[in-house]
């Protein structure tokens, strides 16, 4: 892994010295313990520079064309079939394809290109944006970066708070405030996925290199075939990965899932060898715990099982020294939890952690598709498989405390989608509470906080699907696991993003994929022999949370309590502070469970004392 930072100056450029690029590598070279190198690229009439850190393990990540002066920078795993690219392979990729280089390429990556003869640097992201790559475009320069802070600690943008991406995290569900353009600074933006930002002289533009068609064609073949293409593509991907990364020493991160005993499963059967797992578990009792599911994979298919143990000790040890490292506020505690997996990765010595990540989408599994699958059903001219699916959806589904009927289903479709446009999804806010938790003067600068959807990809559970990924799975993981990568030397590999993946879920029919109440039907059917049957035999996703909503009225309530009513979270003016205390008070009495909330709250505010935004 490698962080990247540069500039391209424009006419009249002035105060962007060389040392501020120097600062901003400084500032994340110091949090990694293996030594470092960084390698230049300043061109001759000064108009771009360039750094690239990296282990002094690692090859060089830039390479030069002798005939023309272009250069190439690149971060993270981009890979063709069964092969990690290098530096001269992607510029010798570019020089042959032009622009559409980038379509074939799988993994997680980003890369940077500049022509000395046009002065156009191209910034190219990888298809669902699972590395990120930060920009500045103002009228001086074009500044770019792995990190949106790396831009603001060299003096290339300006801390300015983005008040409405503000607004979304302090208030609103996370699907709300990631994988969007902005960042937490008004001055930076994010590279949007499958696209490359062009910038010139006096132009900048962006264009999509990559996106799933809608009219990709719906499988038509037997459940046997189906079975047999679905374990296929899933073995060549795992395959793939394996192979490029030959010689590394490496694990599963392991869940009680379908998803990471696939890896599992898969990887046992081609290696013909047990496979070695890494878990993280809770000392303390949570109410959603998978480790009866995960000792089941350890069972048929696991050599050594690292179960590692996270406390609100690491928590609590952590909260001083967190945003030295990350340069946005944590979605959630799930965020935390994975870099202590990936800092016990890297002490153990493995170099790659295959994860099941991406993989719910293809067969929808998240408990929302049932609904949006539901919304398909509901449009349909014969509406006997609806009713079929939602008296499914209510038997399997409804609980005591979240009971289902067939008016909950209405309620979610006529809420959550455009009833008059098949496969529209309509925006969304997701409020933690209602809109009066943010104080009066900050609702009235911000202004409506509805974040937008994806566009329409022809039905409702489709364009669920590519919401998933773009704003509910990659987005909220992408800067925290591309930090993590990078501070303890591992290569986070998840396979199941791959795009032959991604197309062959796209091309499932919606029942090969929910049929009475149940996702990843055809997943359970394909699996049998290679994930457990007491994992695909569990209907219900569960989730393995942590237990931090005891923590926060327990052990870490003084922490909590000090942080809140802190001078320095009290004068922000972003809550309506009455409102908040009495939040505070429900959680601590256990009247409710406001945890999200209080996590991105507290969250933002060891932030902001570590980042001092301008607002």
């Amino acid at each position: 892994m490698a962080r990247i930072l540069g500039i391209l100056r424009r006419k009249n450029s002035i105060g962007l010295k060389q040392e501020d690029l120097d600062s901003g590598i400084k500032f994340v070279s110091r949090y990694v313990s293996d030594p470092t190198c960084v390698d230049k690229v300043d061109t001759a009439d000064g108009r771009f520079s360039l750094r690239v850190v990296r282990r002094k393990t690692e090859k060089a990540r830039i390479a030069t064309c002798p005939e023309t002066g272009c250069v190439l920078a690149f971060d993270g795993s981009p890979q063709i079939k069964d092969r990690l690219l290098t530096a001269e392979n992607l510029l010798a990729l570019w020089r042959e394809k032009g622009i559409n280089f980038a379509g074939p390429l799988d993994g997680g990556w980003t890369i940077v290109i500049y022509e000395p003869l046009t002065g156009k640097v191209s910034l190219v992201r990888d298809h669902l944006g699972a590395k990120p790559l930060y920009y500045a475009d103002q009228p001086t320069h074009v500044g770019f970066a792995s990190g949106a802070g790396m831009l603001v600690r060299a003096k290339i943008a300006s801390a300015a708070l983005d008040a409405l991406t503000a607004s979304r995290y302090l208030a609103c569900n996370y699907k709300t405030h990631f994988g969007r353009g902005p960042s937490m600074f008004s001055d930076v933006k994010i590279v949007p996925w499958g696209s490359t930002f062009f910038a010139q002289e006096h132009t900048s533009s962006i264009e999509r290199y990559w996106d799933i068609p809608n009219n990709l064609p719906i499988f038509d073949a037997s459940d046997k075939d189906l079975e047999s293409h679905y374990r296929d593509v899933m073995m060549t991907a795992l395959k793939n990965s394996y192979a490029a990364r030959a010689g590394e020493k490496h694990c599963v991160a392991l869940s009680g899932g379908v998803d990471s005993g696939t890896i599992a499963g898969l990887m046992h059967q081609f290696t013909g060898e047990r496979i070695e797992a890494l878990s993280m578990t809770y000392a303390q009792e949570t109410p959603f715990d998978e480790s009866k599911l995960m000792e089941c994979t350890v069972r048929d298919h696991v050599s050594k099982w690292h179960n590692v143990k996270m406390d609100w000790h690491d928590l609590a040890n952590d909260f001083d020294t967190m945003y030295d490292r990350f340069e946005s506020p944590l979605t959630t505690i799930s965020m935390y939890s994975y870099d202590f997996l990936a800092k016990k990765t890297g002490e153990l010595g493995y170099g790659v952690l295959y994860t099941g990540s991406g993989g719910d989408y293809p067969q929808a599994g998240t408990y929302p598709a049932l609904l949006f699958n539901l919304a398909d059903l509901r449009n349909k001219f014969d509406k006997t498989e609806y009713e079929h699916e939602v008296s499914a959806w209510v038997s399997k589904h409804s609980t005591a405390e979240f009971p289902k009927t067939q008016q909950t289903a209405e309620d979610f479709i006529t809420s959550h989608t455009d009833t008059n446009i098949p496969g529209c999804l309509v925006p969304f806010s997701l409020w933690l509470d209602t809109p009066e938790l943010l104080s009066s003067d900050f609702r009235d600068l911000v202004g409506p906080v509805e974040a937008e959807s994806v566009r329409n990809y022809g039905s409702y559970l489709r364009s669920y699907t590519m919401q998933g990924y773009l704003y509910e799975s990659a987005a909220a993981a992408t800067d925290p696991e591309d930090v993590m990568d990078w501070t303890y030397g591992t290569d986070t590999s998840s396979p199941l993003v791959s795009e032959a993946v991604i197309r062959m879920g796209w091309g499932l029919p919606n029942d090969q994929k929910i049929k009475d109440g149940v996702n990843k039907v055809l997943a359970r059917r394909a699996l049998r022999g290679i994930v457990p049957d007491e994992i695909l035999d569990e209907v219900h996703k569960g989730g393995f949370n942590a237990p931090t909503d005891n923590w926060f009225r327990n052990e870490l309530k003084d922490f909590i309590l000090d942080t809140f009513m802190s001078r320095s979270f009290r004068e922000r003016g972003f809550y309506n502070l009455d409102r908040f205390d009495d939040l505070i008070k429900q959680h601590m009495d256990g009247k409710a469970n406001h945890m999200m909330l209080l996590w991105q709250a507290l969250n933002f505010e060891l932030w902001a004392q570590k980042w001092k935004p301008e607002f």
